[in-house]
């Protein structure tokens, strides 16, 4: 058997709501903090805050901060791809890059995210 691929990983699932909706939830401040972050702050290239209903834009920075932990556990860092309607992508955790990817299958629609450039060493494999 082959060794496990720690550096990636890619989980699909099945969402009982539209692709505009599944995107808006993941692509807009507003979206994500119903249902993920505790706050959620999007930047664009002339260093102004996005609106909250706003989608958010390749080259875009992010703030996040998490439910449950305290206001010095912060992610920084800024989008890589973001179509508009069914497909982004942002730099995590230092230089891993995720993917959210949403389709349909059948009459279902899929959510498939993709995480990749993980760090190989026990940290990476733990965090």
């Amino acid at each position: 058997m082959p060794d496990y691929d720690w550096s990636r990983f890619s989980l699909r699932i099945p969402v009982n709501a539209s692709a505009e909706k599944i995107y808006s939830a993941l692509a807009t401040q507003n979206g994500i903090e119903s249902w993920f972050l505790r706050s959620a702050y999007y930047y664009h290239s002339e260093n102004k805050q996005r609106n909250p209903y706003e989608f958010i834009q390749k080259g875009d920075r992010y703030t996040w901060l998490w439910h449950g932990y305290d206001d010095d556990t912060i992610e920084h860092n800024y989008i890589l791809d973001a179509n508009g309607k069914d497909s982004l992508s942002f730099v995590f955790a230092g230089h891993c890059i995720v993917t959210i990817n949403i389709g349909t299958l059948d009459t279902e629609t899929i959510v498939q995210l993709t995480q990749e450039n993980i760090p190989t060493g026990e940290e990476g494999k733990v965090n």
